[in-house]
C-alpha cells in the first residue's frame, strides 16, 4: 500500500506537470509554471524516496527470493527508474534557465519523455510487480517489508517530503484548474 499511494501521489503532480507543458506548448506563460517544483518532487521524492523504497527493500529482496534482476520485470523497472532519472535531473536544470526556444523545446521533451515513461511504469509495478512480490513472498515478509518502508520513510524525510509537496501540490492542483 505504501506503495501505490506513492504512486497516486506522483500521478497528481504528472497531472499538473502535464497541464504545465501544455500551457508552455500553448505560451501561456502569463502566470509562473511549476517546472522546478515537478522537478524537485521528482528528484526528491520521486527518486530520493518512492524508487529507494523499491530498489532497497522491495526488488532486493524479491532477488533474493529468486526473481531475477537481470531479465524481466525488475530488470525493467531498474532502467526505467535510471531513464527517469535522467529527465528529473534535466528538468531541474532545465527549471532554472532564462526561457529560450532551445529551453521550451528541451522542457517540452523531457517533461513529456518522463510522464510518459513513468505513468506506464507505475502501472507495471502495481499490476505485474506487486503481484508477483504476493506470490513470491509470504505475509510474514510483506510485514517485514511493509516494517522496512515505514523505517526508510523515516530515515529519509518522508512525511517532511509529504508535508512539504502535498500542499505544494494542492496549490498547483488549484492554480491549474487540474483535478
Amino acid at each position: 500500500d505504501s506503495l501505490r499511494d506513492d504512486h497516486r501521489l506522483i500521478e497528481r503532480m504528472f497531472k499538473v506537470l502535464w497541464a504545465s507543458l501544455n500551457r508552455l506548448e500553448r505560451r501561456e506563460e502569463s502566470e509562473p509554471l511549476p517546472i522546478s517544483d515537478a522537478a524537485d518532487f521528482c528528484i526528491r521524492f520521486v527518486d530520493g524516496l518512492h524508487h529507494v523504497k523499491e530498489e532497497r527493500m522491495l526488488f532486493s529482496k524479491l532477488e533474493s527470493k529468486g526473481v531475477p534482476p537481470h531479465v524481466g520485470p525488475l530488470k525493467v523497472m531498474i532502467e526505467e527508474h535510471t531513464r527517469g532519472r535522467v529527465h528529473s535531473r534535466a528538468l531541474a536544470d532545465l527549471g532554472k534557465a532564462p526561457m529560450d526556444e532551445r529551453v521550451r523545446a528541451e522542457i517540452l521533451l523531457h517533461g513529456r519523455e518522463y510522464i510518459s515513461g513513468l505513468v506506464p511504469h507505475m502501472q507495471k509495478e502495481d499490476s505485474v510487480v506487486f503481484s508477483i512480490a504476493v506470490d513470491v513472498l509470504s505475509p510474514d515478509e510483506l510485514a517485514l517489508i511493509s516494517d522496512g518502508f515505514a523505517a526508510m520513510e523515516a530515515e529519509l524525510g518522508g512525511p517532511e517530503l509529504r508535508k512539504h509537496f502535498i500542499p505544494l501540490i494542492e496549490r498547483w492542483e488549484r492554480r491549474l484548474n487540474v483535478f
